[in-house]
């Protein structure tokens, strides 16, 4: 059955609820609840590690205890809370349902996501590599992963993509472009926001303005957020696993490594407009706003009874 598929970035407006100034109480809303959420695990892994200092090691990207359980708690999983932060604010604003955040097709495409996460880990993997082969990095050499925290890492990190996926490109993007109903507006302030919350030196935050504009892009182009999930998650992967195992050191790279960003982005983007135009891997699994707005007249007609 063919469903309809709206426009992404301007999909809240789909909705009878919507508001302008609703998000606003959404984006309130998720960011004291992540606060909450974080805080409660910040609490809980001091007491186990024993103080604040730990607490620090643990959070530096430079230090071995970062790429351990509790460092990798704080970090990842810190950031991989803004999904359910998310989820409960807009559960408790009721402006719309929580999957329209996922996709303007029906909520979110497991399919198409497991589908185009296996394709972002060859990609990316080789394209990768083979920058590491031509330009080799600095590392120290030291493997600073356990067995058991690597394979923590290897999931606490696509949920921390996820994580930032719906904060960026679902709740900051969308709102944007439902202001101005323009999609490249959303997409340019969501990049922006998304560049500013790295602490890198001037190549680093266009390295980010450039992997943050192919996410957007690539949200835009499919209608949700698999896509740019998958990437997201599957290149935190390799940044961090590279650093984690001694190969390169935590960094931006300078001018080197923003080329190398362009280049990856560019061949990645090409490469997954080619498989979605041929293969259609995101379909809609239905239109996301009938149901929605068939309860929502009928709450009106009751109130008005």
């Amino acid at each position: 059955m063919e469903h309809e598929s709206y426009e992404y970035t301007t999909f809240p407006k789909q909705f009878l609820s919507y508001k302008w100034f609703k998000p606003l109480l959404v984006g309130a809303l998720t960011a004291l609840f992540a606060i909450v959420f974080q805080m409660t695990v910040l609490l809980v892994v001091s007491f186990v590690l024993g103080g604040q200092e730990a607490v620090n090691q643990a959070l530096d990207r430079n230090n071995p205890m970062f790429y351990q359980a509790p460092g990798l708690i704080l970090s990842l999983g810190g950031i991989a809370l803004f999904t359910p932060a998310l989820a409960l604010a807009a559960l408790i604003v009721k402006d719309r349902p929580f999957s329209s955040y996922s996709s303007s097709r029906g909520g979110f495409n497991w399919g198409a996501f497991v589908k185009y996460l296996l394709v972002s880990f060859v990609l990316l993997g080789a394209l990768m590599g083979l920058f590491t082969f031509v330009f080799p990095g600095d590392g120290d050499g030291v493997v600073k992963f356990s067995v058991g925290s690597f394979v923590l890492f290897s999931v606490l990190v696509l949920f921390q993509g996820a994580g930032e996926e719906y904060l960026f490109r679902g709740l900051i993007m969308q709102t944007v472009a439902s202001w101005t109903n323009l999609p490249v507006v959303g997409m340019a302030v969501s990049t922006l926001v998304f560049a500013i919350s790295h602490s890198y030196d001037i190549f680093g935050i266009i390295a980010v303005c450039v992997d943050g504009f192919a996410m957007a892009f690539l949200a835009w182009r499919t209608r949700g957020l698999e896509v740019s999930c998958a990437l997201h998650g599957v290149h935190n992967f390799f940044v961090l696993a590279m650093s984690g195992l001694g190969f390169v050191e935590v960094g931006s790279g300078g001018l080197e490594g923003l080329v190398q960003v362009v280049v990856m982005q560019a061949v990645y983007v090409a490469v997954i407009m080619l498989i979605e135009n041929k293969f259609h891997w995101c379909t809609p699994k239905g239109d996301g706003v009938t149901a929605f707005n068939e309860k929502y007249l009928a709450k009106m007609e009751s109130k008005q009874q």
